[in-house]
């Protein structure tokens, strides 16, 4: 009984170090993101200028590929989130999958950074209308789903480097409980990110003319 509660108290300790870190490591992507907007060159900077006015008459006009970027935004979290899945079984992918984190994190920053600097006062409500509160939501599926990708890592690890036995079935039973809820809440965070977020941007224009 007494290993059983240290073994807990230890699962603990290292759950909270890993999600320290992931918080951590997101602030920093941001931050990053942010600073290379910044110091992006002119022509640079002109290019993101001009995406991002193309991105708000499309989005006046109604001419917005609702499904088109619905499929694809569901793709995109389909590979994120499968490839962190799968990298987390074979043990050496950990790096791999921080490496994919910290780039969400970046272009988040990249993306907040734009909006503002292009925009001033407008694109700091336009940034807050765009980003939140799905990109939030997102990103705490991602820290859940690091966390457990991690931490199976360094049980598989450990227990191949001790050779020590798991309950392989019962870990990745829960592990693709984890997957499926994952994928769940991004492909509903999605729903609310291509068709209801262009429409809140569209009302907000209207009033910031």
């Amino acid at each position: 009984m007494i290993k059983k509660i240290e073994k807990i108290k230890e699962n603990i300790k290292i759950n909270k170090k890993i999600v320290v870190f992931l918080v951590g490591l997101a602030i920093v992507g941001i931050v990053l993101g942010s600073f290379f907007t910044v110091i992006l060159k002119d022509a640079d900077k002109s290019l993101v200028k001009d995406y991002m006015s193309s991105f708000l008459e499309n989005v006046q006009s109604g001419k917005f590929e609702y499904m088109k970027s619905y499929i694809n935004e569901c793709f995109n979290s389909l590979f994120f989130v499968g490839s962190i899945w799968i990298l987390g079984i074979s043990v050496i992918g950990v790096p791999i999958i921080v490496l994919m984190y910290f780039s969400k994190a970046f272009v988040l920053g990249f993306s907040l950074a734009s909006f503002i600097l292009n925009m001033k006062a407008k694109g700091c409500l336009l940034a807050f209308v765009y980003l939140i509160p799905h990109s939030v939501v997102l990103f705490i599926v991602y820290i859940v789903l690091m966390n457990y990708s991690i931490t199976l890592s360094y049980k598989l690890a450990t227990s191949f480097l001790k050779k020590k036995s798991i309950d392989f079935k019962g870990i990745m039973q829960k592990y693709i409980f984890i997957l499926c809820i994952s994928l769940g809440v991004c492909f509903v965070m999605h729903l609310y990110e291509i068709f209801i977020v262009p429409k809140l941007m569209q009302g907000l224009l209207q009033i910031l003319k």
